[in-house]
């Protein structure tokens, strides 16, 4: 587990800011939805109050040996001289489309895919590396982190240091995730057992790889530091979603028709925060049409 320094947001604490949660994206499948995973990627480029997250599983970099492996499946645009070294031509794919909005990342988690053939290859620095080719950090499997909005109208120059006498802390718990329950309720009982059996101290919980969109908000009872007055701390937990369809109509049967999958709604979330109100939601990125 990571523990990264604050991310410092400079903005306006009166507007919504937007953290949005892109993971379990899987390109290089032919079940990959890579238009609504374009428009996701648009959608945070336009947006001046718009950060992200990596939650992991970007693309199958797995090998013609494989147990998963299925020619078929494969997304049709690769040509057999692509897997001559998959990972690395999937590895350059997600460079290409998330380079875009690289300078709005908060860190890269990577998933039991890249944590699989980091091990397999004897090469537990390929996610590291690439973090770095995008000038991102690396957030490991699972991460502790602040963020930290800072009130541009509170700016002030001390010297030759810039200070915000106003600011807003918010503690991030981010995994990209565990378990392999096929139902709603198994899902978020997964997030839960982060929530409450993990890190209990977060204001806002990611966690990805179930293929789901969900979250859960709660509130546990503290005292204030004067001891007088019970108060409520508010919490989110939030399912990330994936860009992975379960079932397509080409090739042999997907991994998910085989294990009879229900199909999932597409698409990222993103946790809304009004610093100046402490208010804290979130919206999805869905589309009517497939």
């Amino acid at each position: 587990m990571k523990i990264r320094h604050r991310f410092e947001i400079p903005c306006d604490p009166t507007e919504t800011q937007r953290i949005w949660a892109v993971g379990d994206i899987h390109l290089g499948s032919r079940g990959c939805h890579t238009r609504l995973l374009k428009e996701t990627i648009e959608k945070i480029r336009i947006d001046k109050n718009a950060f992200w997250i990596g939650m992991g599983d970007y693309s199958d970099a797995q090998n013609l040996k494989h147990p998963h492996f299925t020619a078929s499946n494969l997304d049709p645009n690769l040509t057999v001289a692509d897997m001559g070294d998959f990972a690395a031509t999937m590895q350059r794919e997600v460079y290409k489309y998330i380079k875009p909005i690289s300078n709005q990342c908060i860190g890269l988690l990577y998933g039991n895919h890249e944590y699989n053939y980091m091990i397999r290859n004897y090469d537990e620095g390929w996610h590291k590396r690439f973090c770095n080719g995008l000038g991102v950090a690396d957030l490991g499997y699972t991460c502790l982190f602040q963020l930290l909005f800072q009130d541009i109208n509170s700016k002030k120059k001390r010297g030759k240091k810039t200070i915000y006498t106003k600011q807003y802390l918010y503690t991030i718990f981010a995994t990209h995730g565990s378990g392999a329950s096929t139902t709603p309720t198994g899902k978020k009982l997964r997030l839960l057992k982060y929530m409450n059996e993990v890190c209990t101290t977060a204001d806002i919980y990611l966690m990805g790889h179930v293929h789901s969109l969900d979250h859960h908000p709660d509130a546990k009872l503290d005292i204030s530091a004067n001891g007088k007055h019970l108060i409520e701390r508010r919490r989110l937990g939030v399912i990330t979603g994936t860009y992975l369809k379960a079932y397509h109509t080409e090739g042999l049967a997907s991994y998910g028709e085989m294990k009879g999958y229900a199909p999932t709604p597409l698409g990222s979330p993103s946790i809304t925060i009004v610093p100046s109100t402490g208010r804290i939601g979130v919206e999805w990125d869905l589309t009517k049409t497939p």
